[in-house]
This record gives structure tokens, sequence and C-alpha cells, in this order.
């Protein structure tokens, strides 16, 4: 089953598949696996990558592949871009002021809780924003902006966009498979997180996430919210100085 909308411009019926799900998915792998190739053969090459430069590729090179990728499918079809929610937001953005403090406070609470229950209070140690204030000034304002930006563009593009309203059209129509489809979004999107304690962090914030697009039938909310998430944690980050 596909997801099916109409272009407000030619009233055609277009759809999101799952085979371009799974291409815009391998766009951000691919990214992944080309940071690390290249890194691999830097070091086989007798060079040793610095931090800056491990930080940089792993923040941008994903990111910006995986837009790369999504920015050619969306050119295939007309409609394309409307389907997965590149379009203006309904009314009521002012609901966004509350939901950033409840999405932030909601995923830090839950969190905590799996690191108290789980791993005694001491979650493991992760390579992070925090890692960004060790870079020299011109490469951590680059990766700032990369992680504040690029990679929430990249991410709500596809999980958002085209996962999330892929499973709404295998989950079907209604308010009970929306929330279903909104929960295996966010499940899928912490699991990319890796680490427990982060990936349940990242949990809540994908529940918010995909509440912002179905609420306002656009990625531009969403966008906004993880933006202002990922800013919070690089000046946290900095603040800790």
């Amino acid at each position: 089953m596909t997801v099916e909308t109409r272009t407000p411009d030619t009233g055609r019926e277009v759809s999101i598949t799952g085979r371009e799900v799974a291409l815009q998915a391998a766009g951000f792998v691919g990214g992944v696996v080309v940071a690390l190739g290249s890194l691999l053969l830097l070091h086989a090459a007798g060079l040793r990558p610095s931090l800056s430069s491990v930080m940089v590729t792993f923040t941008l090179v994903p990111a910006l592949l995986s837009l790369t990728v999504g920015a050619w499918l969306l050119r295939r079809r007309s409609g394309a871009a409307d389907a997965v929610g590149l379009r203006r937001p309904r009314p009521g953005l002012g609901w966004l002021l509350l939901a950033f403090p409840v999405m932030v406070l909601g995923a830090v609470a839950f969190a905590v809780g799996v690191a108290l229950v789980f791993f005694g209070g001491e979650p493991p140690k992760t390579a992070g924003a925090s890692d960004i204030v060790g870079l020299p000034p011109a490469t951590a304002v680059v990766t700032a902006i990369g992680v504040v930006v690029i990679v929430p563009m990249a991410e709500e593009l596809l999980f958002r966009g085209f996962l999330l309203t892929w499973l709404r059209g295998r989950f079907g129509p209604g308010r009970g498979p929306g929330v279903a489809a909104a929960v295996v979004s966010a499940a899928i999107f912490a699991v990319c997180h890796v680490a427990p304690p982060v990936m349940a962090y990242v949990f809540v914030v994908g529940l918010v996430l995909a509440w912002a697009r179905l609420r306002f039938d656009s990625l531009l909310p969403g966008f906004l919210l993880h933006a202002a998430n990922n800013a919070l944690v690089v000046v946290g980050a900095f603040s800790a100085l």
C-alpha cells in the first residue's frame, strides 16, 4: 500500500513507495560508508586524520548524500515533494512554543529513567556534540552548522518525509494507524542513534517530530523543532566549558 495525495496544480495522485524509502535510507547509509572508507584509505596511506576532519566528515557527508538522493527522488515525479510534506504548514504554529519544552523535558526524563533502570544512573559515554568544543574555531562552526541545520534537514526528509508517509499508507487512514506509524517511525529513528540512553531521548523527540508532521501536514514544523533541539545540545556543550 502507498500513501496517496493530490498535487494542487494537476490533481494527479502521487505515492511514496517502499523502494523510495529504501533508496533514501541507502543514501544516508552510503554516506556513512563513504565517510568511513575515506578515513580508512587515509589511514592505509599512512595519514592520520585529525579529530576535526573525522567530525566534519561524519557530520556532513551522510547528511549531504542523503539530501542529494532525496532531491533526486523528489524530482523524478511531479507531486512527490508535496506527498512527503514539502509544503506550507497548516495554521497553528504557535503550538510549537509549547511542544518544544514538552519534547525536551519529556525526552530528558525518559532518558534519565532508562539510565537509572538499566545503567545504574551512569549511561555509557559516546561521542557527540560535546566533542565540538574541542575543535578549532572554524571547524567547530562548520560542524555546529551541520548539526543544527543540515542533519535535521536530512533526517526530517528521511524519517518524517519518506518513512512516515510510507508507514501511514501501510497502516491505513485514521487516528489509530497514524499513532502506530508515528511510534514505528520514532522507534526506527531512535535505533539509528545506537547508544541506549541516547536512543531513549531520541525516541521521545521522534514522537513529537512525527506529531508535528501529522498535525501540520508539513515537514517545516518538525524541522524547526529538530533544529532547535540540536541547537540546544550544541549550546549546552559550549556552555559546559
